[in-house]
Formats: C-alpha cells, sequence, structure tokens
C-alpha cells in the first residue's frame, strides 16, 4: 500500500504540516513518511 499512487498523492509533503506525520484519526505514524513524486508536480 505503500507505493500506490493513491497513498502518495494523499500524504505527500503531509510531515511538513506536522513535523511528525501522525495520523490524528487512525492515531498512528504514518507508513512512509518522505517519497518524492516521479510522474506528478505539486499545483499550488
Amino acid at each position: 500500500m505503500l507505493n500506490c499512487l493513491m497513498y502518495k498523492l494523499s500524504y505527500f509533503r503531509f510531515v511538513e504540516t506536522d513535523g511528525k506525520g501522525f495520523h490524528r484519526l487512525r492515531r498512528t505514524e504514518i507508513g512512509n513518511k518522505y517519497f518524492k513524486l516521479t510522474h506528478f508536480k505539486e499545483v499550488r
């Protein structure tokens, strides 16, 4: 699941918002905190 596109798009730069990568609803840390998107770019 950590390599699927939906996970990467959902949690991209998630660590920068919280600092820990902690998912509050599930009360766990996300599995893969630091990764790059290779085929997509972030739109601002």
